[in-house]
C-alpha cells in the first residue's frame, strides 16, 4: 500500500499473431482501495551500462523509494558479482538526476537492489545450487557493502539470516524466519 493505493506486479502474456509468439509482460498495477484499476506501468530494467553483461533479473516485487515516494520494482540479480558496481553506478545516477528515469511513457523501472534509506538490499536464496544464494548489504552513508550468505544477526543472536524480507514497499523494516519465531528488525549500522 502507497498513498492509499494497493500496488501489485502482474504479468500478462502479448500475442503477436503476425509473428506467432508471445512474450511475457510485468507489470505494476495500481488499485484503489476498493480494488477498482487505476492505471497499469510496464517494467523494464534499468540500463546499467555494462555493455559485455547483459542483465538478468528473476520475478519483480514492488518497492518504493523512501522520502521521494517514486516506485519501482525490485528483483534479485542473475549476476550478484555485479551487485557493488551496480549500486555504485545507480547512486551516481541519482545524485546527478535526482531519480532513475526510464525512456518510456509510463514505465517503471526493474533495480537488482531495495533501496531504503540508508541500506541497499539484494538477496536470493531460492537456488537449487545453493552456492548460488547470496545476500548483497550496501551502507551508501559509509559506502561500503558486504556480500555473502547471509548477514550475522547480533541483536537477537540467531546466527545468519540467510533470507530477510521487507515489510513495507519503503524497505524501512524487514522480516526473517527462524524455526518458528517471525523476528523483525530495523539495520543499523
Amino acid at each position: 500500500m502507497h498513498e492509499n493505493r494497493i500496488l501489485t506486479t502482474e504479468e500478462c502474456i502479448r500475442k503477436d499473431s503476425t509473428r506467432h509468439t508471445a512474450t511475457i509482460e510485468r507489470k505494476i498495477v495500481e488499485y484503489d482501495t476498493s480494488f477498482q484499476k487505476l492505471r497499469s506501468h510496464t517494467l523494464k530494467p534499468i540500463e546499467l551500462e555494462r555493455s559485455n553483461t547483459p542483465i538478468g533479473h528473476f520475478s519483480p516485487e514492488v518497492a518504493v523509494k523512501p522520502h521521494s515516494g517514486k516506485i519501482y520494482a525490485y528483483a534479485p540479480s542473475l549476476q550478484p558479482e555485479h551487485l557493488w558496481r551496480d549500486s555504485l553506478y545507480l547512486r551516481q545516477k541519482q545524485e546527478n538526476h535526482g531519480w532513475i528515469e526510464i525512456a518510456e511513457n509510463d514505465a517503471l523501472p526493474i533495480l537488482p537492489v531495495r533501496m531504503g534509506n540508508r541500506f541497499w538490499i539484494s538477496t536470493y536464496h531460492e537456488a537449487a545450487d545453493k552456492s548460488h544464494n547470496y545476500t548483497f548489504c550496501c551502507d551508501t552513508k559509509e559506502g561500503k557493502s558486504w556480500q555473502g550468505t547471509g548477514l550475522k544477526d547480533d541483536f537477537y543472536q540467531t546466527g545468519i539470516i540467510k533470507h530477510m524480507e521487507p515489510i513495507d514497499p519503503y524497505c524501512r523494516s524487514y522480516c526473517f524466519h527462524e524455526a518458528a519465531t517471525l523476528f523483525i528488525v530495523k539495520l543499523k549500522a
